[in-house]
């Protein structure tokens, strides 16, 4: 995962994956580690902070949120920790709605982070069972609500509130060839045209490469 980030001064690019810990580069810079950061499945920003989901370093915290202290990815807290216990799941992505809050969605669920004016950064709030997205990337942001291809092949919607399976028009001979193996190879974005389009490429059950897609009319609801 790649985002940019206001690190207290100049913009940086942070990148992060569960096997390696958070890194950030200044434009025309090198990466180079993030002070005390950890590894994690995927990172999103919210209320000046950045917020990791599904923590890889000193072990495998699939279920945790960990967050850095406020406009800085070089100090973390080691208290600035939540462990989303609300489903036996585990965290596959976290992204932000804006700059107070944040969708958490777990491979069987998703939870609502809010920033709050108290010791620990954020609250959290869990919404509801749900089949999670298939990989960090398969979570796709348009217009205040938070679509994904999920682990099934279908796609679900998450608008801070509610989560409804948009996908009704996919049938299941449409994603028969969904390989679930490759699931965390599969990506989606967004296509600013006059009807807005989000695309998601994905594994066929032959093979670990993106050669099959599916896009969502946001304006039709048509697939």
């Amino acid at each position: 995962r790649l985002v940019p980030y206001w690190n207290g001064g100049p913009f940086v690019m942070l990148r992060v994956n569960v096997a390696n810990a958070v890194d950030k580069a200044v434009a025309g810079g090198n990466f180079a580690d993030a002070t005390g950061a950890p590894a994690a499945r995927d990172m999103t920003i919210c209320s000046g902070r950045v917020v990791l989901g599904g923590i890889a370093t000193g072990g495998t915290f699939d279920q945790r949120v960990q967050c850095s202290n406020f406009n800085t990815c070089d100090a973390w807290t080691a208290t600035d920790i939540s462990e989303l216990i609300d489903t036996p799941g585990s965290i596959i992505a976290v992204k932000a709605f804006g700059p107070l809050s944040f969708g958490v969605y777990k491979d069987d669920g998703v939870v609502l982070g809010q920033a709050q004016s108290a010791t620990a950064a954020f609250q959290f709030q869990f919404i509801g069972d749900a089949i999670g997205p298939a990989s960090p990337a398969a979570v796709v942001s348009a217009f205040g609500t938070h679509y994904w291809l999920a682990n099934d092949g279908l796609i679900y919607s998450f608008n801070g509130s509610k989560i409804d399976p948009v996908g009704t028009g996919l049938t299941r001979s449409g994603v028969q060839g969904f390989s679930y193996a490759n699931r965390m190879a599969a990506h989606g974005h967004l296509l600013h045209v006059a009807q807005p389009e989000i695309w998601w490429y994905y594994p066929s059950s032959t093979t670990a490469t993106n050669i099959s897609a599916v896009s969502l009319n946001l304006v039709t609801g048509a697939i």
